[in-house]
């Protein structure tokens, strides 16, 4: 035991006495977040949206393991900072290992340790408060699943209507949308139909809507189609943005993206996906593996509305 250990409050299991059996445990809980995921697994959402969550029980096990053994045995209040440090620095180490660091992953981290810390003060200390701590952490991350079954209802529904991306007048038309920024969503009727209604709240930049959760291979089609009008500004024109990231994108952050001058009047936008370069390395854009498209306010002046439908490939 080293000098900044203590005896934990709560006694650490039986098998962990032997240090070879504790490591090999560290390594067990460290391996998946250094190990590449194949992309057919990340294009899961349902097994994208578990393993993300994978992130809450790792590192509260971690902590856990940090807490019961090891040179900072007994010591909460030195292993919490120590096993989020950890994962700050898994996201960074998974950038050289072909995945990606993400802040909502960090984030998960931290809901993890903050689960193993409440264990310890409600089973080593016999405070409740760490009962309720651990309650409200796991609400949190059921809660984030609410959309899980709604999501994956909606990806099947994109891939028997694709290359059709929008179905506004349909069966749950809005559940792979999503609004971001400052930025609300609604349906509108208009005279061509239903629309996605797109509202920007003012002084915000790119306040938008992003599309997911669809058929990743658009190699076969070479252009993607939209109809927009603006509907409230001050302005009778406002600039909007297409994006469009492919899953390479998420590790190199890089993507392609069109400016188009937007008006009162409906106006069908054709915009080409095939032999495209990225914004900063002017790699080749991969539409065979296309991650998510967003549609923005480029930072609009003031509130703004804008109308969306009828988005497909052709």
């Amino acid at each position: 035991m080293s000098r900044y250990s203590r005896p934990p409050v709560w006694p650490a299991p039986a098998f962990l006495a032997r240090p070879g059996i504790w490591l090999a445990l560290l390594a067990l809980i460290l391996l998946p977040f250094l190990v590449p995921i194949p992309m057919l697994l990340q294009r899961s959402i349902i097994i994208s949206t578990l393993g993300d969550r994978a992130h809450v029980v790792l590192l509260g096990a971690l902590t856990m393991a940090l807490y019961w053994r090891g040179p900072l045995a007994g010591r909460l209040d030195l292993v919490v900072p120590l096993a989020a440090v950890i994962g700050g620095g898994i996201e960074i180490v998974q950038m050289f290992v072909g995945r990606a660091a993400l802040w909502h992953d960090f984030l998960l981290d931290l809901l993890g340790i903050g689960a193993a810390a409440g264990l310890i003060f409600w089973r080593g200390y016999g405070r409740r408060g760490g009962m309720v701590l651990v309650v409200v952490i796991m609400a949190v991350v059921i809660w984030e699943m609410r959309t899980l079954p709604g999501r994956q209802a909606a990806s099947l529904d994109l891939r028997e209507r694709f290359p059709r991306l929008s179905a506004f007048d349909e069966v749950r038309p809005l559940t792979s949308w999503h609004g971001y920024g400052g930025s609300r969503i609604s349906l509108a009727d208009t005279p061509r139909g239903a629309a996605l209604r797109l509202d920007a709240l003012p002084s915000r930049i790119w306040p938008g809507v992003i599309l997911r959760d669809f058929p990743h291979d658009w190699s076969a089609h070479d252009t993607l189609k939209m109809d927009l009008r603006l509907v409230r500004a001050a302005a009778d024109s406002v600039e909007v943005g297409v994006r469009m990231d492919d899953y390479r994108g998420r590790r190199d952050d890089e993507w392609i993206a069109w400016r188009l001058a937007v008006t009162r009047q409906w106006r069908t936008v054709a915009l080409p996906i095939s032999n495209q370069s990225t914004h900063w390395s002017h790699r080749p854009f991969e539409p065979d593996d296309v991650y998510a498209m967003a549609i923005f306010f480029m930072q609009p002046p003031d509130t703004a509305s804008l109308e969306i439908r009828r988005v497909h490939l052709q």
